[in-house]
């Protein structure tokens, strides 16, 4: 008896170590190895810069820039746009492009301007490279919308749940002066705080060609508001003239692609090309925009379309439909 004691006593005792040593490990045993404990802001930086120019670029250049603007027709679905109608198959547009904007680059762009704010990855530099994304994003909504949310914008995540909308006056004014702080930072930065090559998708650790961006894109935003306000733009403007701007190719802003459409970095026209062979999409030039190029004498007419079987440069007229503008030799 007394034996068969000693021995539930003995492995009650192993057991209780045992869990002992175990509670001590449980963080450790819990987390996997394989997987970061923290993100950098570089992974972040790249996916919002990636974003900025991506995010809604069909509606954006398509619905908006294209057929909202009557440069092209287009059939299937696509002709409700040319209707004037916010929704067609594939959901209300405008919508759509809202949301993808703040819940894409602007949502990536705010944790990185949290991230470079201060603790570990404090970053004056790349705080200011993350600004000016931020900048794209927001100047091109502010451009369809008008007064949208902004300065509580995509702050989600830090208990912001209803932004309040601002004044587009408001948000130019800000931008417009975010632009000139970060471009007296990366002035005065050394190539080693910026974001190097394998983080910036735009420059590749160019720090002079950022500075020539940052100072550009406030250049356009002041010429855009110059009629609004000419007392204020009119000075910043001169100010952006005597500060290096893109004036040559290879000082662009632009993002690589793969050649196909295999990988998260495929050229999104890609798709549209494919769309487009297959008649799944089907973009033609409008009536006034062509009727405009004819009256211009543009020598561009004859390097973008093709002329009918009458020997004329036709566009296709906002009423017609599919199998109408087929019937006139389109």
């Amino acid at each position: 008896m007394i034996s068969n004691k000693l021995n539930y006593v003995l492995i009650f005792v192993l057991a209780g170590l045992i869990f002992s040593a175990c509670d001590e490990r449980w963080e450790e045993m819990n987390n996997d190895p394989g997987q970061l404990e923290e993100l950098p802001d570089g992974y972040l930086f790249t996916s919002a810069v990636r974003g900025a120019f991506r995010d809604g670029l069909n509606d954006m250049q398509l619905n908006f820039g294209a057929q909202y603007a009557h440069i092209s027709i287009a059939d299937k679905f696509n002709r409700e746009i040319d209707k004037y109608s916010a929704t067609h198959a594939r959901g209300d547009v405008y919508e759509g492009l809202f949301k993808s904007i703040y819940n894409g680059s602007i949502r990536l762009t705010n944790e990185v301007l949290q991230i470079t704010s201060e603790g570990k990855f404090a970053n004056p530099v790349r705080h200011a490279q993350a600004t000016t994304i931020a900048v794209v994003n927001f100047a091109k909504l502010t451009d369809l919308y008008g007064d949208i949310p902004y300065f509580e914008a995509g702050m989600g995540k830090y208990g912001v749940l209803k932004p309040k909308y601002d004044r587009q006056e408001d948000i130019y004014a800000d931008m417009v002066a975010k632009l000139k702080n970060c471009l007296d930072i990366l002035k005065a930065a050394s190539v080693s705080e910026a974001y190097p090559a394998e983080f910036d998708p735009l420059y590749g650790g160019d720090l002079d060609n950022w500075i020539r961006f940052t100072n550009s894109l406030r250049f356009r935003l002041a010429m855009r508001a110059r009629f609004a306000d000419p007392l204020k733009y009119e000075a910043i403007i001169a100010e952006t003239l005597n500060e290096p701007l893109i004036e040559e190719n290879n000082q662009s802003a632009t993002l690589e692609h793969w050649d196909s459409n295999d990988g998260a970095l495929y050229n999104p026209w890609f798709n549209k090309i494919i769309d487009y062979d297959k008649g799944n999409l089907n973009m033609l030039w409008s009536e006034k925009f062509i009727n405009w190029l004819k009256s211009t004498n543009d020598p561009r007419l004859p390097l973008i379309s093709t002329k009918n079987n009458n020997n004329e440069y036709l566009g296709v007229c906002r009423t017609f439909n599919n199998s109408e503008s087929k019937k006139m030799g389109f």
